[in-house]
């Protein structure tokens, strides 16, 4: 019975290839949106839960949209999608061919549906099997739920390996007051919410332009305003642009977009908010992708760091760039100095501003000197490291600590030609930024991608 359900999940999705692109390029994912794991412990096993959860008997049922009129040779879907006339079967393969992702023009309809049968079934064998995850010592002996619901597994390029990636999420954040709600941002499936006044995740922004989301951040002197970047900042393939920056004032039950056109085809990654002043808030801003063959969209506003002074409304580029490979990844605002603030750009490093954005330096001292980028990768496929940020200050007696994790390459290659490359390592600065030391502390954890899981002390 279970095998016949993900069978007709396939069905529904293989029938999703033939909507137009419109209806789910800024639409929610076939997961219904912010499906994932929040927390699993290691060593823990799937249960039945996870496949008949897919189908929720409580949802009203599905309904395909019907087919867009035509209005006198229109672009109706906005993607250049308009099906040639004629042969219905000449119609049908210009439908198909300008909505299955990918670099192989013969990968079909059939195949795809021929695949997901096969990630079924592999689905189902693997039920049984621990999930393999990290444990940092502070957790261990701890009891986690995972709170999901959980990610789609699908096959990837190489179609031999299934990873979990339909559902992932883009953002996340949790009020530190009651009722201690949890914001979650889809990758492409808009702001949900949960608090300890419900068990269920309550979808927020369906009716929004973009459900596409990169970072959420509360105010913290006001937690009932809470800002949201559109735009997956994840660097994906299939991270899809944005249209600017959301924004709630009742804690999330309502969302409107305050950017005006100031975000244009851009991804947001990182949203901070100054501690005191609610209105006064940053953003980093990276590459978006869109289209069926993970294209960059044309003619997008800069990359960089922005400010806002008004809530949201105005904004003016502190540091911007209009190469793609060099947006801004991350940053933090010192908790007891809201002019002091670090930023990370894509394959550039580490900046601070003590000024509050009018200046910036290199905050790289004790780093290790290397190429950021790969120096014997392809060219046309850029994979330059990232500096993730996190940052803890609590008390004026002593400067910030701060962690960042990256990956990075020898700047002479070896004997061999190439450049020796060096795992993501996670670093920490006791002085405010002035000095780095690789981490010794225990409860530091590397992950893969160049990001750090710290807990900052």
């Amino acid at each position: 019975m279970t095998k016949r359900i993900l069978s007709l999940v396939s069905l529904l999705v293989i029938v999703g290839l033939a909507m137009p692109m419109s209806t789910y390029s800024q639409k929610r994912s076939s997961t219904d949106g912010a499906a994932t794991t929040i927390a699993r412990l290691a060593g823990t096993s799937h249960d039945a839960s996870t496949v008949s959860s897919v189908l929720d008997p409580d949802q009203p049922p599905i309904k395909l949209p019907k087919p867009p009129k035509r209005k006198g040779g229109g672009d109706e879907d906005r993607g250049g999608d308009q099906e040639a006339e004629g042969d219905p079967l000449q119609r049908d393969a210009s439908f198909y061919s300008r909505r299955i992702a990918g670099t192989d023009p013969k990968f079909s309809v059939g195949d795809a549906a021929e695949l997901r049968a096969n990630a079924a079934d592999q689905y189902l064998a693997a039920q049984n099997k621990p999930v393999q995850g990290a444990t940092p010592d502070s957790l261990v002996g701890k009891t986690w739920s995972a709170i999901g619901p959980n990610p789609i597994g699908q096959y990837d390029r190489s179609g031999s390996l299934i990873h979990a990636v339909s559902g992932r999420i883009g953002a996340l954040a949790v009020r530190s007051s009651p009722p201690y709600t949890i914001y979650l941002g889809a990758a492409n499936g808009g702001i949900w919410i949960s608090s300890t006044l419900t068990t269920k995740w309550q979808p927020m922004t369906d009716n929004m332009e973009s459900l596409a989301i990169g970072a959420l951040a509360l105010a913290p002197s006001n937690e009932d305003i809470v800002y949201a970047g559109t735009g997956e900042g994840a660097l994906s393939s299939d991270s899809y642009w944005g249209i600017g920056v959301l924004k709630s004032s009742d804690a999330g039950k309502t969302w409107h977009k305050v950017s005006g056109n100031t975000f244009n085809r851009v991804s947001i990654s990182k949203v901070a908010v100054d501690p005191k002043n609610p209105q006064h808030v940053y953003v980093a801003t990276l590459r978006g992708r869109a289209g069926a063959r993970r294209v960059t969209p044309p003619d997008p506003t800069p990359f960089g760091i922005f400010e806002s002074k008004d809530g949201g409304t105005s904004w003016k580029g502190l540091r911007t760039t209009t190469d793609q490979f060099k947006g801004a990844t991350d940053i933090v605002i010192d908790p007891l100095n809201a002019k002091v603030v670090f930023v990370s750009f894509w394959g550039e490093g580490i900046l601070k501003s003590t000024d509050g954005g009018a200046t910036w330096a290199k905050a790289m001292t004790g780093l290790p000197d290397g190429n950021f980028t790969d120096p014997d990768g392809d060219p046309a496929n850029h994979f330059p490291s990232r500096f993730p940020l996190t940052i803890s200050h609590p008390s004026t007696a002593k400067p910030a600590v701060l962690y960042t994790g990256f990956e990075w390459w020898d700047k002479t290659a070896g004997s061999n030609g190439t450049h020796a490359h060096h795992p993501s390592s996670v670093y920490k600065s006791i002085d405010g930024g002035a000095s780095w030391k690789l981490a010794t502390d225990a409860h530091v954890r590397t992950t893969a991608m160049g990001s750090a899981n710290t807990t900052t002390s």
